[in-house]
């Protein structure tokens, strides 16, 4: 199970790329040349080992997923489509519902943070 918890990421932005083909997917912030629509992962905390021993079996990772596009219906269908993927394809689950963002210009992020356990 060591393995998994480097694995979890790459599966991760796979499920992003399943929903959103074509979409770049960067790693904590986009440069600001990037062009709307795109995803942006960051890791952002989790449990750890779950395990006073560290026992490679329990091991909890949390990830921030912010979807981004040019206007609110465009943002919340990316990030709806986002959501089903990642829930389809690994083991885990949403935090909570994925929270609105506004940048000053107009456009519009859905932010949602997703918890992959393992479990021996």
């Amino acid at each position: 199970m060591l393995f998994w918890r480097w694995c979890v990421e790459e599966s991760l932005i796979s499920a992003i790329g399943r929903a959103l083909p074509g979409v770049d997917v960067y790693h904590d912030f986009a440069p600001e040349e990037a062009e709307f629509p795109l995803v942006i992962v960051q890791r952002v905390g989790g449990a750890g080992c779950l395990f006073l021993d560290h026992n490679d079996d329990g091991y909890e990772v949390r990830f921030s997923v912010s979807v981004w596009d040019v206007d609110r219906l465009g943002a919340v269908e990316k990030s709806r489509a986002v959501e089903r993927s990642v829930l389809d394809s690994l083991e885990g689950y949403a935090l909570s519902a994925a929270d609105a963002v506004v940048l000053d210009d107009g456009r519009r992020g859905m932010v949602q943070d997703f918890v992959f356990v393992t479990a021996g």
